[in-house]
């Protein structure tokens, strides 16, 4: 199977804009969404971490594969008869 680079950005831009709304906008989107502003806030700066990891994966011109010579597994989902 030939390997196909990525395309997009991975949704990090929106999600970014989106943990960014959450943070500064807390006040103002408690009381439409009837949710309290420090639970708005908190998850918009968990957001940070993600959006930070989803735009580094999506730099990346390939993925890295998950099974292969280097990994415990001889082949995808299969483990070798020592590591039962």
């Amino acid at each position: 199977m030939r390997e196909r680079p990525l395309r997009g950005g991975g949704g990090s831009t929106e999600l970014g804009f989106t943990g960014a709304l959450m943070i500064t906008g807390a006040g103002m989107l408690a009381p439409m969404l009837g949710l309290p502003a420090a639970l708005l806030q908190g998850a918009g700066l968990g957001l940070i971490p993600y959006v930070t990891f989803v735009a580094i994966i999506a730099a990346r011109t390939y993925l890295p594969r998950q099974c292969g010579p280097s990994s415990p597994a001889t082949s995808c989902g299969q483990w070798p008869a020592s590591h039962c």
